[in-house]
């Protein structure tokens, strides 16, 4: 009887179980883990609360030693950055009152009338070393608006602002307001000398200039028209989709006229030969000033290649 039980229970151990893998999805050894996971349920739990319990406290010691570190330094550094701060805003209005931007200079405001119709010229001076604006302005008479436009004004630069034909009889008393004046630092980092990049982007040589009044012209039988000619070439590195120009002429250093005209896709190195007729009257003008209108700090007016 005994070795029959025995050689039964030999027999149970002998067999391979692996051998029965095939007749399920599961396999030998995932029922056994399975089995395992299943004994060991309540320690694998209370395992990843303890650990769970281990980072909480972790995590709640490391923010109390902040806090408590906070508490007795960082009140202190805080004070320090406010006191900075004052110090530093306390700088600044100080090298504002040191240095105050100036007003914009409204030198003079002239009219020419030609026939039934009036010419304006304004020259404006920006006084400030540093700073350039953005205005807007209007050509007025009275509480009538003449003409409004938009211009930009350089550091140090006196620029004309013109009105062409203008057809009110009151014009000739115009004056002009500037409705807005927006003030902007040139950036030291980027042009740290802004002379030099000022003279280098509006390097322009006129030259050839010939003036012809209505009364030498041959093209004012029946017609009061003024000629101008002149030759100018871009003698900057850089090529402009537009360039505007202000034409002001001279005589006996008095302005007689104005007039303006601008040059399309005016390319680096290239020369022009310009030549513009208009209605007027002037009698003689010895000088004539043809004067670029750019705003070298707007990418867009460059030509990219």
């Amino acid at each position: 009887m005994g070795k029959n039980k025995n050689d039964e229970k030999k027999k149970k151990d002998d067999i391979d179980i692996s051998k029965f893998d095939n007749f399920s999805k599961v396999s030998h050894k995932q029922l056994n883990i399975g089995l395992w996971i299943a004994k060991n349920k309540r320690n694998f739990i209370i395992s990843v609360i303890v650990i769970l319990i281990l980072l909480s406290a972790g995590f709640f010691l490391y923010s109390g030693y902040n806090y408590a570190s906070y508490l007795l330094e960082g009140k202190e550094y805080d004070q320090q950055l406010v006191d900075d701060l004052s110090e530093y805003d306390n700088a600044s209005a100080n090298y504002r009152l040191n240095n105050p931007v100036e007003s914009l200079e409204i030198n003079f405001l002239q009219s020419f009338k030609i026939k039934d119709k009036v010419d304006l010229i304004s020259e404006v001076h920006n006084p400030n070393g540093r700073y350039y604006a953005n205005i807007e302005y209007c050509f007025v008479s009275g509480e009538t608006e003449l003409l409004c436009d938009s211009d930009f004004i350089f550091p140090l630069e006196t620029k004309h602002l013109i009105a062409l034909a203008i057809d009110n009889n009151t014009a000739q008393k115009a004056e002009l307001r500037l409705s807005s004046v927006s003030w902007s630092r040139i950036n030291a980092h980027k042009y740290p000398d802004w002379s030099n990049y000022y003279s280098e982007h509006l390097n322009f040589e006129t030259k050839n200039i010939k003036f012809r009044p209505a009364r030498e012209s041959a093209l004012s039988d029946k017609l009061s028209l003024d000629v101008l000619e002149f030759d100018i070439k871009n003698k900057t590195a850089y090529s402009y989709w537009k360039v505007p120009l202000n034409i002001v002429l001279y005589n006996n250093s008095k302005i007689v006229g104005v007039y303006e005209h601008a040059l399309n896709e005016f390319r680096s190195g290239t020369e022009r030969p310009v030549r513009l007729v208009w209605p007027g009257s002037i009698v003689q003008a010895d000088e004539v000033k043809i004067i670029p209108r750019l705003n070298i700090l707007d990418p867009d007016i460059y030509i990219k290649y």
